[in-house]
């Protein structure tokens, strides 16, 4: 009869345009979760939790920067594949609130409409920050960690500040200078290291200097993030990162052994000083201004709103003490002083998830930063620039000490997430390690 079929035809009208809301759904949350750094070893969890909540058939396969997502129709026996490119990058406000919506849709409290206007609205929402905010946080942080990471002094720490400003100017012209991208990471440090060389006729450290003013750039975080991925099976995306950050790696060492090598070409009456008896070290009763300070310029650095900044800190801050005492109080291995601060990070993060019922990736993430290669568990490797090295075995010894800083600290947050989650992570719809 001509009514009925009207009536199908609506009903099939209206049943396509609900598939292909849920398709745009899904492309849309796989760009912000990869634009605004999830976890890639959560990334693929999440997406298939959110496919099985709107019923959607769908396939992933995740490799850094890049994500296909196959929708399969097994009525129609029929597939349709997307890549979907996106640079990762930090913005824990924006991640926050994808992350809250993903949560409501994994419960059915919003519907698909919803979901896409309000993923428009935070993808097109300006940013918190403006860039020079951020510029001015890079010469901060520089201060800061060359005094507590790297046992610099007040002129260590001031020069520092001043390489790192430097290094967010040079940053902002290679984004704006085409040919300066892809030599920017290594030219930067072959700039730091030469004038930190040369001032160490002053009587200045050169590696609370140099790696003060470098501490962003350190790829400690996609280390870890490699062998998080490793470990949970994700193999093909974690030794793409894992390889990438030792390629990195090896490059900053490069980099900076180059730019020493330059300045001894011409000057050879250089005097180094080995990082634990720098003569210019500050007591460590600083350490209670820097820790909290340094938090801060991270907590710009991902972009993370004021709102946030104490829970961050506070469980940074508890992770940093814990090794800050077992490294200079105690005779732990080094093994135990990356797990153990580790641990003490998930556990204070997932602890607020599970009391407040609210999420605590970005507090656990910054605790993670302080933890990373980056920067204590870099420790280990900073004999090998005391003095000239061979570049060569600089780099290696230099990655291979973040591997292993890397594997300690992703063994405590997999430790903290087991006793809270023992049946996993996929059982709860707050994002977590």
């Amino acid at each position: 009869m001509p009514g009925k079929d009207l009536d199908e035809r609506i009903r099939l009208t209206f049943e396509i345009a609900n598939y292909l809301q849920k398709q745009a759904l899904i492309r849309k949350l796989a760009i912000a979760l990869m634009r605004y750094g999830s976890p890639s070893h959560r990334l693929m969890q999440l997406m298939r939790q959110t496919t099985q909540a709107i019923d959607i058939d769908t396939a992933f396969v995740y490799m850094p920067n890049v994500m296909l997502i196959s929708f399969l129709d097994k009525d129609a026996h029929t597939t349709e594949t997307y890549f979907m490119g996106e640079m990762q990058g930090f913005d824990m406000h924006r991640l926050n609130e994808v992350y809250r919506l993903n949560r409501l849709i994994m419960l059915g409290q919003t519907t698909i409409d919803q979901a896409i206007s309000y993923l428009v609205k935070v993808m097109d929402a300006p940013g918190y920050f403006p860039e020079w905010v951020r510029s001015v946080s890079y010469a901060f942080a520089g201060f800061a960690s060359a005094i507590i990471f790297f046992n610099g002094g007040w002129p260590e720490a001031g020069l520092a500040a001043a390489l790192g400003f430097f290094l967010a100017f040079y940053e902002i012209l290679s984004n704006h200078w085409a040919g300066l991208g892809p030599l920017f990471d290594i030219s930067v440090c072959i700039i730091i290291g030469f004038i930190a060389t040369a001032a160490s006729h002053s009587n200045i450290c050169y590696t609370p200097a140099a790696f003060g003013a470098v501490v962003v750039l350190l790829p400690g975080w996609p280390m870890a993030s490699a062998i998080m991925e490793l470990t949970s099976r994700n193999v093909i995306s974690g030794i793409i990162r894992l390889v990438y950050a030792l390629i990195y790696s090896y490059l900053m060492a490069y980099g900076l052994t180059t730019g020493q090598a330059f300045y001894l070409t011409f000057d050879q009456t250089v005097t180094f000083y080995n990082p634990e008896t720098c003569p210019s070290q500050v007591s460590k009763w600083w350490y209670f201004l820097f820790v909290p300070w340094f938090c801060s310029c991270f907590c710009i650095f991902v972009r993370a709103l004021p709102r946030r900044w104490p829970l961050m800190i506070v469980v940074a801050c508890a992770g940093y003490a814990v090794s800050f005492v077992l490294s200079n109080y105690t005779k732990a291995t080094a093994q135990v002083t990356q797990i153990v601060p580790a641990f003490c990070v998930g556990f204070l993060g997932n602890l607020y998830s599970k009391v407040m019922q609210d999420l605590s990736f970005d507090a656990i993430l910054l605790g993670a930063f302080l933890l990373v290669p980056g920067a204590v568990g870099l420790r280990s490797g900073l004999e090998a620039f005391s003095g000239v090295e061979s570049s060569r075995d600089t780099g290696a010894g230099f990655a291979l000490s973040m591997i292993q800083a890397s594997i300690g600290i992703t063994v405590g947050l997999y430790l903290s997430t087991l006793l809270f989650y023992p049946r996993g992570t996929h059982h709860t719809p707050l994002a977590s390690f």
